[in-house]
């Protein structure tokens, strides 16, 4: 359930530019040394369906990509869906795995205003 004041589209019909910009996604690509904590605590949102982050560590990785971005350009924050993770599906149970071990990233994040928990 999206919440009480937010109804999806019917199919076919076209979205608004708020809708638009609620579920479009962005990528990031980390990098980090051997040691550097990624910064992302995440939780199984929506039975499973995806990877939800619950906390973005001050001085992580994923904290620093964020204070690299400049302007509008969109940010990981508390919220952010992880939906792919290195090509691997957020609902995948392998992509909590990646995330945890791969020091090369590269995420499909998407920032959703209402998200399902």
């Amino acid at each position: 359930q999206l919440g009480p004041h937010y109804h999806l589209p019917r199919l076919g019909s076209p979205m608004t530019q708020q809708q638009t910009a609620m579920f479009r996604s962005f990528a990031v690509e980390i990098a980090r040394a051997e040691g550097t904590p990624l910064g992302l605590d995440v939780v199984a949102a929506h039975e499973g369906c995806f990877l939800k982050v619950k906390t973005v560590v001050p001085g992580g990785a994923a904290d620093l990509w964020n204070e690299a971005c400049h302007g509008d350009a969109p940010r990981v924050v508390v919220g952010s869906i992880l939906v792919c993770v290195n090509g691997v599906s957020g609902s995948d149970p392998d992509a909590l795995h990646i995330l945890r071990s791969r020091l090369q990233l590269r995420l499909v994040v998407r920032n959703c205003s209402v998200v399902p928990e």
